[in-house]
């Protein structure tokens, strides 16, 4: 199974997803591996008490734009990189892709959310960590809360 040679890195575009790309980025180039970026949103943004469901297109354009302006950054490095933007809940979406791009490392930087705020925002990380079938590195942000 090793060395990788399909790596997908999912991002949300914040400071612990770029720790994690950057990662992925060096693993690509020491393995001569194929990298991938893939980015998930969502319809529905729960904000205390409501739910505010922005118009689709708007954030399908703004994930796109997102993930060109960060595909555009690395390609000079890892010139056979690609970016997926896909609509749905992040840790699916994010193990949907890896299935269908056949990659063999997920890479996922994870915020370090514990307690109360972990209850309510969740964990990305901790789902793709515990249904993926391929392996998955984490990487703690370095603003990551303890």
């Amino acid at each position: 199974m090793y060395p990788f040679k399909n790596i997908l890195a999912a991002t949300d575009f914040g400071p612990s997803s770029t720790n994690a790309v950057d990662l992925a980025v060096s693993l690509a180039l020491s393995y001569d591996a194929k990298l991938s970026l893939v980015h998930a949103y969502a319809a529905i943004v729960p904000i205390y008490p409501v739910a505010v469901a922005p118009p689709i297109e708007s954030l399908r354009d703004a994930a796109q734009a997102a993930m060109e302006g960060a595909i555009g950054k690395l390609r000079e490095r890892v010139p056979g990189i690609d970016g997926f933007v896909r609509h749905g809940d992040a840790w699916s979406e994010i193990l949907e892709q890896a299935k269908d791009l056949g990659s063999d490392l997920v890479v996922i930087g994870t915020h370090g959310h514990r307690g109360v705020s972990r209850f309510f925002l969740g964990s990305v990380a901790e789902k793709v960590v515990r249904s993926s079938p391929v392996p998955v590195l984490t990487v703690r942000s370095p603003h990551a809360h303890t």
